[in-house]
């Protein structure tokens, strides 16, 4: 994750998906200042209940500007995003300027 750190800064939004206790998307949104989108997954072993162990601990994050989407969700994450202004950027910074190219 830190390796991607980079690319992770500009980005506009993160879509995160993990299954097991779902800690990956508390952690993204610690270390980025965009909305992040967590996708848990039902894949796991032990308590992970179909998905509902990482559901919770996605829904009991801390990391602000965190949003959760129904398990195993492919088209859910997409709908947050569309409809999201630019608020969460300073109209001073170079990436919230139109016609900036952003990662995708």
């Amino acid at each position: 994750m830190l390796a991607a750190r980079e690319k992770l800064d500009r980005a506009d939004a993160v879509i995160v998906v993990a299954g097991m206790e779902g800690a990956l998307a508390s952690a993204v949104g610690g270390l980025v200042a965009c909305p992040v989108i967590a996708v848990p997954t039902s894949t796991g072993y032990g308590a992970a209940l179909e998905g509902v162990t990482a559901l919770l601990a996605m829904l009991t994050s801390c990391a602000a500007g965190l949003t959760v989407v129904n398990i195993d969700s492919g088209f859910g994450p997409r709908w947050p995003r569309t409809g999201w202004p630019r608020w969460w950027r300073s109209p001073d910074d170079p990436l919230a300027q139109p016609g900036h190219r952003r990662l995708r």
